[in-house]
């Protein structure tokens, strides 16, 4: 009876405690997101141009880096949406992977990454939300912060096709999570947002494919589908639930997207939405 006693108690302890969740894209079977992971996008174009801050630390090759990005998925809309605007910044890196949901959103590179990051991830883009019409088949995420995070201190990264991952590549990929979008698993040369880069793969430019989601997601014109895919300010459900995502890129193909909800003492932060 004891031995009985033993092992029931066991088994609560493993039971009552809820981790952190780890889920891949489109395999997602967890309490924070219903049974899927789900559709993500800024409340309304007119929230664009985004102000993008970055630190002294990139160089000018590297800032021209981001620069080509920005312009590039404006180049998605034919220039009809400016997502970003750059926008320097004293801030290099926080004290923690929480104190990043701030005022500013960032674009960092980290010569100490966050010990609370796995090590072996490239960059990281964090983004911040609220998660409306729960359970439905009209659940979405609305963002209101998100910052990327690049991981200087265990990989090389190049501007200039010398030995290392692609800047411009990566930057341009995480910029398409920023946006909403999530890992394509079709293949390098039909998404940029492959869940991985290689050493010396350039991809520079959003595919015809990214241009489709993205579109999608912020049509220059209203369209039936748009509506249809998110659901407007008169249709979203008033109640809604915090939520974080962390969506991790990896050089051997892994894609990782942790999923974090406020939760008792889990998770704290407080939204900054664009007005």
């Amino acid at each position: 009876m004891l031995i009985l006693l033993k092992i029931l108690l066991i088994w609560f302890l493993f039971t009552s405690c809820e981790q952190p969740q780890q889920v891949n894209q489109g395999n997602s079977s967890t309490k924070a997101l219903s049974q899927k992971l789900v559709p993500s996008k800024w409340k309304s174009v007119s929230q664009f141009p985004v102000q993008l801050h970055y630190g002294s630390s990139f160089s000018q090759a590297e800032i021209t880096a981001i620069e080509n990005s920005t312009q590039n998925w404006a180049s998605s809309t034919n220039q009809k949406i400016d997502f970003f605007d750059m926008t320097p910044s004293s801030v290099e890196s926080k004290s923690s992977l929480d104190a990043y949901d701030d005022n500013e959103f960032g674009i960092y590179k980290l010569s100490v990454w966050p010990k609370d990051l796995p090590g072996t991830a490239l960059a990281v883009t964090q983004i911040y939300g609220n998660r409306y019409n729960i359970g439905s088949s009209s659940e979405f995420i609305e963002i209101d912060h998100a910052d990327i995070l690049i991981n200087f201190e265990n990989f090389i990264f190049t501007t200039d096709d010398s030995w290392g991952y692609d800047l411009e590549t990566v930057i341009l990929h995480e910029m398409g999570h920023f946006l909403g979008l999530y890992h394509d698993k079709s293949s390098a040369d039909e998404s940029i947002m492959y869940p991985t880069i290689s050493r010396y793969h350039n991809s520079r430019e959003p595919k015809q494919k990214d241009t489709q989601e993205i579109l999608k997601k912020y049509p220059t014109r209203p369209t039936v589908d748009a509506q249809n895919n998110f659901q407007d300010s008169q249709q979203r459900n008033t109640q809604s639930e915090p939520v974080i995502l962390i969506l991790e890129l990896y050089p051997d193909g892994k894609e990782i997207i942790r999923i974090k909800k406020e939760s008792g003492h889990e998770v704290h932060h407080q939204h900054h939405p664009l007005k």
